[in-house]
């Protein structure tokens, strides 16, 4: 009995490992049981200068196959809607008072990949928000950008 223990105990680690984000890459068979393990995934940061009542995320999509071209992810202070699983040209759009002020661009080889997507807002001076988005995955972005919100045409 003690030996089965065992047996599911390194069982069960291997798997564990075998999971791990850092191996969900292109080339890697194990993508596929990522995206059922783990979906893709969105997380939002900002500071308490940020109202998350003026924030509005939208992900798009120039796939022609795909179901929805574009959806909205994050609005009146909270997330809607998850990020779709397509392939393709794709874009998470950040606004905040109707004024776009980022956005992360990725192109998916596969639908079957899974990502993360990381969105860090911050005020850094008097009507200036600075953006860092990233996504971790197969198909990897990071952008950083500061936006003045004076100079800004409202856009959403």
């Amino acid at each position: 009995m003690e030996q089965l223990k065992n047996i599911l105990l390194y069982f069960f680690s291997f798997v564990v490992l075998l999971l791990h984000p850092s191996l969900n890459n292109e080339k890697n068979p194990l993508s596929f049981v990522h995206y059922h393990a783990y979906g893709n995934t969105f997380k939002l940061k900002f500071d308490d200068s940020i109202d998350k009542e003026k924030l509005y995320i939208k992900w798009t999509c120039e796939n022609q196959d795909a179901d929805c071209k574009e959806l909205a992810i994050f609005e009146r202070g909270k997330k809607v809607n998850t990020i779709p699983f397509e392939s393709g040209k794709q874009e998470l759009i950040v606004y905040y008072n109707n004024k776009m002020i980022g956005k992360i661009k990725q192109t998916k080889t596969k639908e079957k990949h899974a990502h993360a997507y990381f969105v860090n807002l911050s005020s850094v001076h008097n009507n200036a928000i600075e953006f860092k988005g990233e996504i971790t995955g197969p198909s990897s972005a990071v952008v950083t950008m500061v936006t003045t919100l004076n100079n800004l045409i409202s856009q959403h």
